[in-house]
């Protein structure tokens, strides 16, 4: 089934492209989130 095929790679593409962006996401506003923990 080379379509399965393809949609399955289209998915774990778009799946490792998320955890990236969610990685960038969380590596940047790590010291502000670390400052706000210990203010409370």
């Amino acid at each position: 089934m080379p379509g399965w095929r393809w949609w399955r790679g289209r998915a774990m593409q778009e799946h490792d492209m998320s955890w990236v962006r969610t990685e960038m996401t969380l590596a940047q506003p790590a010291p502000s989130s670390e400052r706000g923990l210990t203010a409370w």
